[in-house]
């Protein structure tokens, strides 16, 4: 499995981080996820789920590809900010072969336990974004 995310000058684009518009904003944070695409996907996929991590992490059930996403989606999210310097993000896909028991917002440890014996596969990318 494989993901990719569209940089700007190798670091998130601004307007899904700190510098993110006003209508990209909510409660003056940054509220839209950056678009992922994932390829190499396994065949016998039932589910998968991905979040960053940073200096908050935010987790969610997403859909296979060519289902619609989950409107809810953005309601748990916020953008990465970075303090002082460019600070790094890191986002997981699990790829699962069965549809796990979470709500919108569960938090990692939830993930891990109640995924452990599920995880066809993993997929890692540290994305940056300036301060």
């Amino acid at each position: 499995m494989k993901i990719d995310v569209k940089l700007d000058n190798g670091l998130i684009p601004d307007i899904y981080a700190k510098y993110a518009p006003d209508n990209y904003r909510t409660n003056d944070m940054p509220t839209v996820n950056f678009p992922i695409e994932v390829t190499n996907i396994p065949e016998n996929l039932h589910g998968s789920h991905y979040g960053t991590s940073g200096t908050n992490s935010t987790w969610h059930d997403v859909q296979k590809s060519g289902k619609p996403a989950d409107s809810n989606i953005n309601q748990s999210y916020i953008g990465p900010m970075p303090p002082d310097k460019t600070h790094n993000y890191t986002l997981t896909v699990f790829a699962l072969d069965t549809k796990l028991d979470l709500q919108n917002g569960f938090f990692l440890n939830e993930l891990r336990s109640k995924s452990m014996t599920h995880v066809l596969d993993i997929a890692i990318l540290e994305l940056p974004a300036r301060a």
